[in-house]
């Protein structure tokens, strides 16, 4: 039977330090890149293959407002990018959803910067539409808060206990369509 070694806590943190270190590098980077990027990518102009049509802020809010089930992006402790389904709600300016014990919850009480994302695709047609929120996830801050948030009646599909409800306050809202191709003129 071999020991395992376990690291003593320093070099336990000290891990977590560098991978984290290392995820806010490579973010920040990304932010710069796509600051200076984003010129070209607003203009969405056509090119080969089907056009790219930017979506208003009042048609995000109002495609997250009618689904149920998106996709939420944080940073695990270990500095580790995850995406998982969750159930969820529109309640004003910010999307809600439930949470139980996990790296959601965690990332919520640590007021993390994490990503949200809603889509629609139709295979066939070759078109779709996505949404996407960035913003800061956070927990119910009070009791009353929370029971208005019960009130939304968000139902996760997944078991267990799911008594906390995560918030997340956008800092940026952006959506775009796939249009379809058009029919040659003849």
């Amino acid at each position: 039977m071999t020991a395992t070694r376990i690291p003593s806590p320093a070099a336990y943190l000290g891990r977590v330090v560098r991978l984290n270190a290392s995820a806010l590098s490579n973010a920040w980077d990304s932010v710069v890149e796509n600051t200076r990027d984003r010129r070209d990518r607003d203009q969405l102009r056509p090119g080969p293959g089907q056009p790219l049509d930017g979506m208003t802020p009042d048609e995000c809010w109002s495609q997250l407002a009618a689904g149920t089930i998106g996709r939420v992006a944080f940073t695990a402790h270990s500095g580790t990018p995850v995406i998982v389904p969750v159930n969820y709600a529109v309640d004003g300016p910010t999307v809600v959803f439930r949470s139980g014990r996990g790296p959601k919850l965690m990332a919520a009480a640590r007021g993390d910067l994490v990503a949200f994302e809603v889509d629609d695709v139709d295979l066939q047609a070759r078109t779709g539409w996505s949404v996407v929120v960035t913003g800061t996830a956070r927990l119910a801050g009070t009791p009353a808060e929370a029971a208005h948030l019960g009130s939304l009646d968000i139902q996760p599909w997944a078991g267990g206990p799911r008594d906390e409800f995560v918030v997340i306050e956008p800092r940026h809202v952006a959506g775009r369509r796939l249009l379809p191709t058009s029919p040659p003129t003849g």
